[in-house]
């Protein structure tokens, strides 16, 4: 019986990260994003934007103290650091952002805030 290809770009950085397993590819298991990346360009393939790990969206917060509670302890909301898979962390500006949102956002742009008036 057919089931299908297997995505590596979810099981590998699952053995690696998560059972600890000893695969000669941890060391470059950072590059793995670039890597489906690439093969998303050159299979003309439109990237996967909620895939595990090396999706654009994997690593997207949006909620108000979602967001507050990640800046405070990243591991509780988020399973690996997005940097262990050559991904980031973002935080996006929707109707459910909350001031934290904002404030992160601008901090990142380099603005001046005013602590007294951000209140």
């Amino acid at each position: 019986e057919r089931t299908g290809n297997a995505d590596l770009c979810s099981i590998v950085p699952s053995l690696a990260l998560h059972i600890s397993s000893k695969m000669t590819c941890n060391d470059n298991l950072d590059e793995i994003t670039s890597l489906s990346r690439y093969l998303d360009e050159t299979l003309n393939r439109t990237p996967d934007r909620g895939a595990p790990f090396v999706g654009n969206s994997a690593f997207a917060h949006k909620g108000g103290l979602h967001v507050a509670a990640l800046e405070r302890s990243p591991d509780s909301y988020q399973h690996v650091d997005p940097s262990k898979v050559g991904n980031k962390l973002r935080v996006l500006i929707s109707e459910l952002s909350g001031r934290q949102n904002i404030l992160g956002k601008m901090k990142k742009l380099d603005m001046d805030i005013d602590e007294k008036t951000s209140a």
